[in-house]
């Protein structure tokens, strides 16, 4: 199997990335501008990129200012049965995210490609908690 990782210092308190993480506002503010579904453990949410594309994930944990997982139901063959893990670790006026996208059945050029993506929109979500804009896909 095959992985994501990326590490990401942020100049914001864990409470300013878990609402970006974890609700459908924040979430539109740096991954997409389509968010629909329900944000609780347990629910699914649906992220959309474009007219024909979306990727389902239903929320498998919710432990606030600390972590938000994701598991991948519905979307791109490749991505179902994934896992996305966001890992909070509070260090005051500032944090540390540890990203996780697990689960890929081989390396493939979509495997390259998402973790190019998952890049960009991790520093989409740093300016997002550090009081900026972020740059989501626009629907």
């Amino acid at each position: 199997m095959a992985n994501i990782r990326h590490l990401v210092s942020i100049k914001a308190p864990a409470a300013k990335i878990y609402e970006a993480i974890s609700t459908k506002e924040g979430l539109q503010k740096w991954w997409t501008d389509k968010v629909t579904g329900e944000a609780g453990v347990g629910q699914t949410l649906e992220f959309h990129f474009g007219p024909d594309y979306h990727q389902d994930m239903k929320v498998t944990k919710l432990d606030p200012n600390r972590e938000v997982k994701w598991e991948s139901t519905d979307g791109h063959p490749e991505w179902v049965g994934t896992t996305v893990d966001f890992a909070i670790e509070d260090k005051g006026d500032k944090s540390t995210l540890r990203f996780a996208h697990d689960g890929w059945k081989n390396q493939t050029d979509l495997l390259a490609e998402c973790t190019y993506h998952w890049g960009r929109f991790m520093t989409s979500l740093k300016n997002v908690a550090e009081g900026n804009a972020g740059e989501p896909t626009k629907n």
